[in-house]
């Protein structure tokens, strides 16, 4: 779940990743200077899931550094013209039909096109691709 999380994450107008720490240990001081003392938890940097998860999760935080440029230019887009990062895909694609009726799918700007994996175990995923245009899988931009 937490790298699905962070690879939907990536495509999210604003990547915030941070979670619940369990097992939650409680401050041994309640108060210092007056001041509530929050209760911390369990290690939740990208390196305490094993080397595995850490290079998957590297691998997204190193993909939305590499957006960083498309994404502000989309969030100057959204200021000066009122159109929304994230998109169903009828907002790029209005003349093709199918792309009113799928809700599982949404475009990241004009030139990407998200389909989120979703359910637990799922290795793979059907995606409707709209007819006419050119697409790569490469994420290489």
């Amino acid at each position: 779940m937490l790298i699905r999380w962070f690879q939907w994450g990536v495509f999210s107008p604003v990547m915030r990743l941070h979670g619940n720490r369990d097992p939650q240990i409680l401050p041994a001081q309640p108060y210092r200077d007056s001041i509530a003392q929050c209760p911390t938890g369990a290690p939740n940097e990208v390196w305490s899931y094993g080397e595995e998860v850490c290079e998957v999760l590297t691998g997204c935080l190193a993909l939305r550094e590499k957006l960083k440029p498309y994404i502000k230019a989309l969030m100057e887009e959204t200021h000066k013209h009122n159109t929304p990062v994230m998109r169903p895909l009828f907002f790029e694609f209005p003349e093709q039909e199918t792309s009113w009726t799928i809700t599982d799918q949404y475009c990241f700007g004009p030139d990407l096109l998200i389909a989120p994996v979703m359910h637990e175990g799922m290795r793979e995923r059907d995606v409707w691709l709209p007819e006419g245009e050119n697409m790569d899988g490469s994420c290489d931009r």
